[in-house]
C-alpha cells in the first residue's frame, strides 16, 4: 500500500481523527488530556514564543482519543513533524499509567504499521527523521 493509501486507511480506522467539532485546547472529559494539546521537541506544551520562533523546525500534537465519538481505539495520538534537514530527538509526553507509546510509522521509511502491529516504543524519545512526519498512538 502507497504511504498516502496507508494515511486514510490509518484515518478510517481513528475516530479521534474525524472530530465531530473543531478542537478547541480543552479537556472535555476529564481525563487530563486536551482534546488538542502541540508541544516541542522536549516533550513540554509548545508556548506562544516556541510556535512564533521561524527558527523552530519541529512541531508535534496530541489528540486525545478519548473525546472522540465514539471513543478511539487509542488513548490519545501524537503526530511529529520534523522541518528541519537533521534528525531531531523528540521527548514524548508522558503516557498514562497503564498505556504505552507505539509507532505507527513514519514519512521517511514511507510505511505505517496496520491496525495492532505498531511497534512498543522502549524509552521516552523518539528520533525523527529529516523532513519527516512521524506517527504514534497510546494504548
Amino acid at each position: 500500500m502507497t504511504w498516502t493509501g496507508a494515511l486514510l486507511a490509518f484515518r478510517a480506522a481513528h475516530s479521534a481523527l474525524r472530530p465531530a467539532a473543531f478542537w478547541s485546547g480543552t479537556d472535555h472529559d476529564g481525563n487530563g488530556l486536551a482534546d488538542i494539546a502541540f508541544f516541542d521537541n522536549t516533550g513540554a506544551v509548545a508556548s506562544a514564543a516556541y510556535m512564533g520562533n521561524t527558527s523552530n523546525h519541529f512541531l508535534a500534537w496530541r489528540i486525545d482519543g478519548t473525546e472522540a465519538t465514539p471513543a478511539d481505539a487509542a488513548r490519545s495520538l501524537y503526530v511529529a513533524w520534523n522541518g528541519w534537514t537533521g534528525a531531531i530527538t523528540a521527548t514524548l509526553p508522558a503516557a498514562g499509567s497503564a498505556t504505552a507509546w507505539y509507532v505507527v510509522g513514519d514519512s521517511s521509511s514511507g510505511t505505517l504499521a496496520a491496525a495492532g502491529q505498531e511497534a512498543l516504543l522502549s524509552g521516552t524519545t523518539l528520533s525523527v527523521a529529516p523532513r519527516t512526519l512521524a506517527v504514534l498512538l497510546e494504548r
